[in-house]
């Protein structure tokens, strides 16, 4: 009988790798290729000009535009590539199920960027950041929630 294959994406907003279990009997191996990381560049480098402003249409004050979070908005292109990538890995048949494992604010914008086929093969996600955890101390943290 084939095992079955678990990608688990380990993630936060801008380091990721992906592990692969066999069963709970084998070791977690770290995917060939799969340790993705972005380099954050201070705000200053991201964006250099002052917000716009809007005329109040009931009177003459001005208002500044709200400033997006520059931050954030990189930590959610970096999720859109990742589950692009996943995408491709999944039409490749390279796994049968997938563990999203992420920090919380990250875990949010991952789920947003799944398409469909990826979400018919998560088997669960965990709102913790491993990814400072070694390979071999992943499943301690998981717990017996998920059996990989």
């Amino acid at each position: 009988m084939k095992p079955i294959r678990t990608y688990i994406l380990i993630a936060d907003g801008a380091r990721a790798r992906l592990l692969l279990s066999e069963g709970r009997t084998k070791a977690l191996t770290e995917v060939p290729s799969s340790d993705e990381r972005q380099t954050l560049k201070p705000d200053h480098e991201l964006e250099r000009d002052r917000p716009g402003r809007v005329h109040e249409s009931a009177n003459v004050s001005r208002h500044a535009i709200e400033r997006p979070d520059l931050h954030q908005v990189e930590k959610g292109k970096f999720a859109v590539a990742l589950a692009a990538k996943l995408d491709k890995r999944l039409e490749n048949n390279e796994f049968d199920r997938l563990l999203v494992v992420a920090a919380p604010e990250t875990l949010g914008v991952i789920r947003t960027a799944l398409s469909e086929k990826l979400r018919a093969v998560v088997l669960g996600e965990v709102p913790k950041d491993l990814t400072k955890v070694p390979n071999g101390s992943v499943r301690e943290y998981i717990g017996d929630e998920f059996p990989i």
